[in-house]
């Protein structure tokens, strides 16, 4: 009798091993599936930068293709805050710009900015930019032509059609601004 009991609680231990064992290894092989899912998700994700401004236009990001719409958009928004700069908005260039920089080019593009912004204080000048057209038809740069101006109180102090050259690259969605340049193009 005690041997028959005996035998009955080890069955009843063995099944509820094998049992415990089963959920153990179907809990396994949902983290490793889970971990799978985690690693293709991880590796697919796309840091797309949006201006601060409203999106006006529908645009798409795939890998290092973006649509012409997006370009469009981040043009005007660089040539707004680089462009459209007067004492009360000064503060508001840098960190509106650096975030689109590489790291190997941050110093770089810092020092040229707070030169022109210098140049902005000191002269105490208001830049005004309109932007005209836009051509993003080679690769990797864009070209904004437009109606720059520059005042000093009342006073315009120069007023011209230019063009600004906008290099860029896209990697893995993500919009670096590589170089800014004021430049002359011969077919505008």
């Amino acid at each position: 009798m005690i041997f028959e009991k005996f035998k009955s609680e080890q069955y009843k231990i063995f099944l509820q091993n094998q049992k415990l064992t089963i959920a153990l290894v179907a809990m396994v092989i949902a983290n490793l599936i889970l971990g799978v899912y985690i690693l293709a998700f991880a590796t697919n994700s796309r840091t797309v930068f949006l201006p601060s401004f409203n999106a006006t236009q529908e645009f798409w990001v795939s890998g290092r293709e973006v649509s012409a719409s997006y370009l469009e958009q981040i043009a005007r928004y660089i040539s707004d805050v680089l462009w459209n700069v007067h004492l009360d908005n000064i503060k508001n260039v840098k960190p509106a710009i650096l975030p689109l920089v590489p790291s190997d080019r941050r110093n770089e593009v810092d020092r040229a900015i707070t030169q022109q912004l210098s140049y902005i204080s000191d002269n105490a000048i208001t830049r005004m930019f309109q932007p005209i057209t836009i051509d993003y038809g080679e690769r990797n740069v864009i070209y904004i032509r437009g109606l720059l101006k520059e005042m000093t109180g009342d006073i315009v102090a120069l007023s011209k059609t230019t063009t600004l050259r906008i290099q860029y690259k896209i990697d893995n969605g993500r919009f670096w601004l590589l170089g800014v340049a004021e430049v002359e193009r011969k077919n505008q």
